[in-house]
Protein backbone atom coordinates (compact mmCIF):
# COMPACT_ATOMS: atom_id res chain seq x y z
CA UNK A 1 0.00 0.00 0.00
CA UNK A 2 1.06 3.31 -0.60
CA UNK A 3 1.40 5.64 2.11
CA UNK A 4 -1.18 8.13 -0.07
CA UNK A 5 -3.56 5.12 0.43
CA UNK A 6 -3.47 5.23 4.00
CA UNK A 7 -4.04 8.50 4.62
CA UNK A 8 -7.57 8.44 2.29
CA UNK A 9 -8.14 5.34 4.63
CA UNK A 10 -7.83 7.14 8.01
CA UNK A 11 -9.53 10.01 6.73
CA UNK A 12 -12.11 8.05 5.50
CA UNK A 13 -12.26 6.40 8.93
CA UNK A 14 -11.91 9.55 10.95
CA UNK A 15 -15.20 11.29 8.42
CA UNK A 16 -16.98 8.48 9.78
CA UNK A 17 -16.19 8.45 13.35
CA UNK A 18 -17.22 12.20 13.04
CA UNK A 19 -20.07 11.42 10.96
CA UNK A 20 -21.06 8.96 13.41
CA UNK A 21 -20.75 11.47 16.41
CA UNK A 22 -22.48 13.95 14.71
CA UNK A 23 -25.42 11.47 14.19
CA UNK A 24 -24.95 10.71 18.25
CA UNK A 25 -25.08 14.03 19.04
CA UNK A 26 -28.10 15.16 16.89
CA UNK A 27 -29.98 11.98 18.02
CA UNK A 28 -29.42 12.74 21.83
CA UNK A 29 -30.59 16.75 21.18
CA UNK A 30 -33.51 15.27 19.09
CA UNK A 31 -34.44 12.77 22.56
CA UNK A 32 -33.62 15.36 25.05
CA UNK A 33 -35.51 18.49 23.34
CA UNK A 34 -38.71 15.65 22.83
CA UNK A 35 -38.21 14.12 26.77
CA UNK A 36 -38.54 18.40 27.74
CA UNK A 37 -41.48 18.93 25.65
CA UNK A 38 -43.51 15.77 26.78
CA UNK A 39 -42.50 17.09 30.63
CA UNK A 40 -43.86 20.43 30.13
CA UNK A 41 -46.63 18.81 28.57
CA UNK A 42 -47.18 16.44 31.32
CA UNK A 43 -46.68 19.52 33.70
CA UNK A 44 -49.39 21.13 31.84
CA UNK A 45 -51.40 18.07 32.24
CA UNK A 46 -51.23 18.55 36.11
CA UNK A 47 -52.25 21.79 36.27
CA UNK A 48 -55.46 21.43 34.13
CA UNK A 49 -55.75 18.63 36.45
CA UNK A 50 -55.21 19.98 39.81
CA UNK A 51 -57.55 22.90 38.98
CA UNK A 52 -60.04 20.56 37.64
CA UNK A 53 -60.18 18.76 41.21
CA UNK A 54 -59.99 22.05 43.39
CA UNK A 55 -63.51 23.13 41.05
CA UNK A 56 -64.47 19.64 41.69
CA UNK A 57 -63.69 19.77 46.07
CA UNK A 58 -65.31 22.83 45.77
CA UNK A 59 -69.09 22.04 44.28
CA UNK A 60 -68.84 18.76 46.77
CA UNK A 61 -68.52 21.69 49.81
CA UNK A 62 -70.97 23.65 48.43
CA UNK A 63 -73.68 20.26 47.96
CA UNK A 64 -71.99 19.71 51.25
CA UNK A 65 -73.29 22.50 52.98
CA UNK A 66 -76.47 22.71 51.72
CA UNK A 67 -77.26 19.63 52.31
CA UNK A 68 -76.42 19.78 55.71
CA UNK A 69 -78.63 23.27 56.22
CA UNK A 70 -81.46 21.00 54.60
CA UNK A 71 -80.84 18.58 56.89
CA UNK A 72 -80.86 21.17 59.70
CA UNK A 73 -84.11 22.19 58.48
CA UNK A 74 -85.87 18.93 58.35
CA UNK A 75 -85.17 18.17 62.21
CA UNK A 76 -85.50 22.00 63.07
CA UNK A 77 -89.02 21.11 61.61
CA UNK A 78 -89.62 17.98 63.35
CA UNK A 79 -89.09 19.74 66.39
CA UNK A 80 -91.75 22.37 65.99
CA UNK A 81 -94.10 19.75 64.71
CA UNK A 82 -93.72 17.63 67.59
CA UNK A 83 -92.31 19.92 69.96
CA UNK A 84 -89.65 17.57 71.51
CA UNK A 85 -85.74 17.20 70.29
CA UNK A 86 -85.29 14.35 67.42
CA UNK A 87 -83.73 11.07 68.85
CA UNK A 88 -79.57 11.26 67.48
CA UNK A 89 -80.70 7.82 66.59
CA UNK A 90 -82.89 8.77 64.19
CA UNK A 91 -81.40 8.58 60.42
CA UNK A 92 -82.00 11.92 59.82
CA UNK A 93 -80.11 13.26 63.04
CA UNK A 94 -77.28 10.73 62.31
CA UNK A 95 -77.20 12.32 58.66
CA UNK A 96 -76.45 15.65 59.95
CA UNK A 97 -73.75 14.14 61.67
CA UNK A 98 -71.80 12.74 58.40
CA UNK A 99 -72.05 16.16 56.88
CA UNK A 100 -70.65 17.91 59.60
CA UNK A 101 -67.91 15.37 59.48
CA UNK A 102 -67.76 15.09 55.84
CA UNK A 103 -67.61 19.17 55.92
CA UNK A 104 -64.61 19.48 58.10
CA UNK A 105 -62.41 17.13 55.99
CA UNK A 106 -63.63 19.25 53.02
CA UNK A 107 -62.59 22.64 54.78
CA UNK A 108 -59.52 21.33 55.32
CA UNK A 109 -58.77 20.47 51.49
CA UNK A 110 -60.71 23.82 50.41
CA UNK A 111 -56.69 25.74 51.19
CA UNK A 112 -58.85 29.19 51.44
CA UNK A 113 -59.09 30.83 55.09
CA UNK A 114 -62.16 32.79 54.84
CA UNK A 115 -64.01 29.88 52.94
CA UNK A 116 -62.94 27.48 55.75
CA UNK A 117 -64.32 30.34 58.42
CA UNK A 118 -67.59 30.67 56.06
CA UNK A 119 -67.97 26.61 55.98
CA UNK A 120 -67.74 26.56 59.77
CA UNK A 121 -70.19 29.26 60.55
CA UNK A 122 -72.65 27.13 58.40
CA UNK A 123 -71.87 23.97 60.44
CA UNK A 124 -72.04 25.96 63.84
CA UNK A 125 -74.97 27.34 62.69
CA UNK A 126 -76.68 24.38 61.02
CA UNK A 127 -76.08 22.73 64.34
CA UNK A 128 -77.77 25.32 66.29
CA UNK A 129 -80.81 25.05 64.82
CA UNK A 130 -80.76 21.79 64.99
CA UNK A 131 -80.36 21.58 68.20
CA UNK A 132 -81.48 24.95 69.40
CA UNK A 133 -84.42 25.98 71.32
CA UNK A 134 -88.22 25.71 69.74
CA UNK A 135 -88.80 29.55 70.59
CA UNK A 136 -85.38 30.93 68.59
CA UNK A 137 -85.74 28.83 65.02
CA UNK A 138 -86.63 31.74 62.89
CA UNK A 139 -84.22 33.81 63.77
CA UNK A 140 -81.72 30.78 63.78
CA UNK A 141 -83.43 29.79 60.25
CA UNK A 142 -82.49 33.25 59.06
CA UNK A 143 -79.03 32.90 60.83
CA UNK A 144 -78.08 29.28 58.79
CA UNK A 145 -79.51 30.87 55.00
CA UNK A 146 -77.02 34.00 55.79
CA UNK A 147 -73.78 31.80 56.51
CA UNK A 148 -74.84 29.69 53.68
CA UNK A 149 -75.34 32.58 51.34
CA UNK A 150 -72.33 33.53 52.37
CA UNK A 151 -70.62 30.51 51.89
CA UNK A 152 -71.82 29.98 48.56
CA UNK A 153 -71.07 32.96 47.31
CA UNK A 154 -67.16 32.46 48.30
CA UNK A 155 -67.42 28.87 46.52
CA UNK A 156 -68.68 30.11 43.46
CA UNK A 157 -65.78 32.69 43.34
CA UNK A 158 -63.32 30.26 43.94
CA UNK A 159 -64.75 27.53 41.62
CA UNK A 160 -64.50 30.69 38.60
CA UNK A 161 -60.98 31.66 39.66
CA UNK A 162 -59.90 27.96 39.46
CA UNK A 163 -62.09 27.38 35.94
CA UNK A 164 -60.37 30.32 34.64
CA UNK A 165 -56.48 29.62 35.64
CA UNK A 166 -57.15 26.40 33.19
Amino acid sequence: MASGDLFTGEAIVAGAVIAAGVGFAASWASHHWSMQERSAERKDIRRVALFAQRAADLRELADNITEMVTSAKEIAWERTRTEKLMARSDPRAMRLTQLTHRNRFLRRIARDEELRELAGKVAATANRLSDGDRDEINKDMLSVDQALAEALEKVASLIREAESSN
